[in-house]
């Protein structure tokens, strides 16, 4: 019995100690992803007001910048596509570790 109690309670601290890793490799993760966000988030809103402003040029009369624009829409794809394959990299890195 007492063989018994000392395997559980290793296996215990495995487990918790594993738990333990995971959690922060998770919160690790998250704060990565909500950092990106809002570099995202703030790129977008520079891009907005290039457009806004683009736009308040061409009611006055001094023609759309079609550069800017192209630009705003090229970027923001690509940012897109960028975070959701690093979002399926890291998932499928985690489902690796697991297996």
């Amino acid at each position: 019995m007492a063989e018994r109690e000392k395997l559980l309670k290793a296996c215990r601290k495995v487990y918790n100690d594993s738990r333990t890793e995971l959690r922060k490799e998770l919160e690790e993760f998250v704060a990565g992803i909500q950092q990106e966000i809002e570099r995202m988030k703030q790129q977008t809103a520079e891009r907005e007001k290039e457009l806004k402003q683009a736009q308040e040029n061409e009611l006055n009369g001094k023609g759309a910048d079609t550069v800017t624009i192209r630009k705003f829409f090229i970027m923001k794809e690509t940012r897109r596509n960028c975070l959701i394959k690093n979002l399926l990299r890291e998932a499928g890195r985690k489902n690796r570790m697991r297996s």
